[in-house]
């Protein structure tokens, strides 16, 4: 694994707070450092028993519209889930056995059908109602994954999970900026915030009265 491509798949994570190009990138370049066929971001609604899959890479619609609407259900996964603590790797090779993957209903009438051979899912961040994952898939020309496959991509979770985070951050800070923004066009009468260096914070449309003072 080149140290450059991991700076590179590290880098897209962080300018993805603002660009999802970047972290969809990011991801991509994941896949090709793992030798997988699909990767995606994996959100499970702990309340509702709902997961969602989002910011694939390598796209099949039918593949994850099928698995968020029929299969999600019989994943064998979520029953391991519970156990694992953030940054640990649920791998089904050696959950389930491949003599178990062969004959499981997960397998062979979803994955197979879509040639699909194993997949494995690291638990992200858990937060009280919903949990987040990254989640990589084989297909079955490939082999089955390993604990050494998954440790060898350790690196990469805690940016992961810090980039998450600030994504999540900048975005409540936008929110309320709009509202501020709405808010304050809604005033009858003018108003002007500044900075203590006088520069202009925000402002309405109407130019008669001024207020001066730094934000709380």
């Amino acid at each position: 694994m080149k140290e450059a491509d991991m700076h590179g798949a590290i880098r897209g994570l962080y300018e993805g707070i603002l660009d999802p190009g970047t972290w969809q990138n990011s991801l991509r370049a994941l896949t090709e450092l793992a030798g997988t066929a699909h990767a995606s971001m994996m959100v499970w609604d702990t309340v509702r028993d709902q997961i969602t899959v989002n910011e694939i890479v390598n796209p099949v619609a039918e593949l994850f519209s099928e698995y968020e609407s029929d299969y999600q259900a019989i994943d064998p996964a979520k029953r391991f889930a519970p156990r694992l603590q953030p940054g640990d790797w649920y791998i089904d090779a050696r959950e389930l056995g491949e003599g178990t993957m062969a004959r499981h209903p997960f397998y062979r009438d979803f994955f197979h059908r879509y040639d699909l051979r194993s997949y494995v899912a690291c638990l992200v961040e858990r937060q009280p109602h919903y949990e987040v994952y990254f989640s990589m898939q084989r297909a079955r020309t490939q082999p089955l994954f390993s604990t050494a496959d998954t440790s060898g991509m350790d690196w990469v979770i805690p940016h992961m999970r810090s980039a998450m985070a600030m994504r999540d951050r900048t975005l409540g800070l936008t929110v309320l900026a709009r509202l501020s923004t709405q808010l304050v066009e809604r005033l009858n009468f003018a108003l002007l915030v500044f900075s203590p260096q006088r520069q202009v914070l925000q402002r309405n449309e109407l130019k008669t009265t001024t207020v001066r003072g730094p934000l709380s």
